[in-house]
């Protein structure tokens, strides 16, 4: 399931699985690189986090060991010890075959052995977590169920091959509680000539008795609480190396809060880069840019191609307004009663800004035309 998993992150959906399934080698390549690199950063985080928290395991792994209580309070009928064995229990449940239990199996990781509980369960054989049987085994036998020693060493956060990067990171020394991950790490560095990753300096690690905010006691959330417990820290320094001290602990005070915040720069300056891949979108070059003028310069770094899905915002925002259009004037007044007269009965009379409708000359133009008739009735010629 896990290999699926990473194969339909590597093959991407939409664009992208179009882009990748046309692309050479180098693609290819730069694509699970790319990966890798967005995978490792992730893991390097939740890694500092659980050294913070003093966690030995991952998350998932106690939601699991909480999931293996509840079903053997649910499930579990009898757990008997073995006669002549100190540390061998059957398990029975209400469905299942019967499960033995050994609490003290010694087993073989990465050339160090190993004493850890071991079960015949399915559950456990496929995985390697503590299932219901082992609970309710190290339950009986008055025993603590999440210790180090009762976890499969490939879920131990030491053996991460990440967690060298994570302790300098976070400038934490590394847990002394296993003798193994100490040996495992010595015979590592004599097979290897050159360290894929170096380990962090004695002056570059702060020992765990120094910080004040484990466990329950959370680190201040706002500035105002951080900084005060940094300026009584401070107040307490000046006291024992400037007051009560000499020129050689002043030295010395004075070379550690150098060297402190130089790490904190350095922590500060950790390459978070995401990878040229993000999720499936396909990165897109921006367009080219036109001309120096101001208005040109107005659009520089707008993609304006159809496949981005910032172009519509974009085009939106680039749209040129349409002018309102000019309502057309009204056309001009004409009266023809009054043009006849002005031509033919040679007045003074203004033709225009009335309509012949609404003529203020028409009785004027019916005395002279409309009223003229010869003798046989009919109206005289213009």
């Amino acid at each position: 399931q896990r290999g699926e998993g990473y194969n339909d992150r590597l093959k991407g959906h939409a664009d992208l699985k179009a882009m990748l399934s046309q692309a050479d080698l180098v693609t290819l390549h730069d694509r699970v690189k790319d990966i890798e690199v967005e995978v490792s950063i992730k893991a390097v985080k939740m890694l500092m986090e659980c050294r913070r928290n003093n966690k030995r395991i991952a998350k998932i792994y106690e939601d699991a060991v909480d999931e293996s209580l509840k079903m053997c309070a649910l499930y579990v009928t009898s757990c008997d010890k073995v006669s002549g064995a100190e540390s061998k229990y059957t398990v029975k449940c209400r469905k299942g075959p019967v499960a033995l239990v050994n609490l003290d199996t010694k087993i073989v990781h990465r050339g160090q052995i190993f004493i850890i509980p071991t079960c015949t369960c399915g559950y456990w054989c496929s995985s390697f977590r503590l299932c219901l049987h082992i609970v309710k085994a190290l339950t009986d036998d008055g025993r603590e169920i999440l210790q180090v020693k009762n976890i499969h060493p490939i879920h131990l956060l030491q053996f991460h091959p990440l967690w060298p990067d994570a302790l300098r990171k976070c400038r934490m020394e590394d847990y002394n509680d296993l003798p193994q991950v100490k040996l495992i790490a010595l015979e590592g560095a004599m097979e290897v000539n050159v360290a894929a990753s170096p380990p962090a300096s004695t002056a570059s690690v702060c020992p765990s008795e120094f910080f004040q905010y484990t466990g329950k006691k959370k680190v201040p959330k706002e500035r105002k609480g951080r900084a005060s417990a940094l300026q009584q820290a401070a107040n307490m320094l000046v006291k024992a190396a400037v007051d009560l001290g000499d020129e050689h602990t002043f030295q010395l005070a004075l070379a550690r809060v150098l060297q402190a915040t130089k790490e904190c720069r350095d922590m500060n300056a950790t390459t978070n880069q995401a990878p040229a891949y993000n999720n499936d979108v396909v990165p897109l070059p921006p367009a080219p840019r036109v001309g120096s003028n101001s208005s040109n310069a107005k659009a520089d770094g707008v993609n304006n191609s159809r496949l981005s899905s910032s172009a519509a915002a974009a085009a939106a925002t680039t749209k040129k307004r349409r002018r309102p259009k000019k309502k057309a004037a009204n056309p001009q007044l004409h009266c023809s009663n009054c043009e006849v007269l002005v031509q033919h009965a040679k007045l003074h009379v203004n033709f225009n800004n009335h309509s012949m409708k609404n003529c203020p000359n028409m009785e004027l133009f019916y005395q002279y035309f409309a009223g003229s008739k010869d003798e046989d009735g009919k109206g005289g010629e213009l």
